[in-house]
């Protein structure tokens, strides 16, 4: 017997929708990176080749960014990197603090075991990326924790508002990311492993205290940072 589906766009609707979103994480991280620079256009035919997809899904893929503050759209002009706004730096760690102190206690409440030992994984990869000196990896271990901490809470509304106001935040500890004293590096650690800690014994006030006690110091140290 044959596939029945009440609507076969369904399934195409689907796929677009995967495709620009892989499509927007990637330029994401990119202009968080730096790899994009602020003030650069971002011209639709050199995009499409970089990221093998057509037209259509990148720029949905850019209306995604956009509307997160990390490109300006333009009429005939089409999309340019926002710069990075300083102004704005405590008001953006206060928003992911609360976001992620949230997104921390729903997660002991309804993520799956997987979810939970995968942010844990996390912060392993940050402890060894540590010790062989790689900050590039390091970096990126710690950006897919926090974002993992707000997925497993299974809230699409609270990971949308998480992964703006995360972007801007990660996007400036990235610039400063080599300024970080080791010190500072190593609490930063010990911080993400008690936050691990309290997930996975799926102690609701623990992991929030944890996440706004660590943003809180992430918080101290964007601020020096810009002083």
């Amino acid at each position: 017997m044959k596939l029945q589906l009440k609507s076969a766009g369904r399934v195409v609707k689907q796929q677009k929708q995967l495709l620009h979103e892989r499509a927007a994480d990637t330029m994401r991280n990119m202009i968080i990176e730096g790899e994009i620079l602020p003030g650069s256009r971002m011209p639709e035919i050199e995009l499409c080749t970089l990221l093998g997809i057509s037209r259509t899904p990148l720029r949905e893929a850019l209306k995604v960014l956009a509307s997160e503050g990390l490109l300006i759209l333009t009429p005939q002009r089409g999309a340019m990197v926002t710069d990075l706004n300083v102004d704005q730096l405590d008001a953006t760690v206060e928003a992911v603090a609360y976001l992620e102190a949230s997104a921390a206690r729903i997660a002991c409440r309804k993520a799956e075991d997987r979810e939970l030992k995968e942010i844990a994984s996390y912060h392993s990869q940050m402890v060894d990326a540590v010790e062989s000196g790689n900050i590039k990896r390091y970096f990126r271990a710690n950006q897919d924790f926090h974002v993992a901490i707000a997925n497993a809470s299974h809230n699409p509304l609270l990971i949308e508002m998480h992964t703006r106001a995360n972007a801007h935040l990660m996007r400036h500890r990235y610039q400063t990311i080599d300024k970080i004293p080791d010190s500072l590096r190593d609490e930063f650690i010990q911080q993400h492993g008690d936050i691990a800690v309290a997930l996975l014994a799926r102690d609701a006030d623990a992991a929030d205290r944890a996440v706004l006690r660590h943003l809180d110091l992430v918080g101290q140290a964007a601020s020096s940072s810009t002083s």
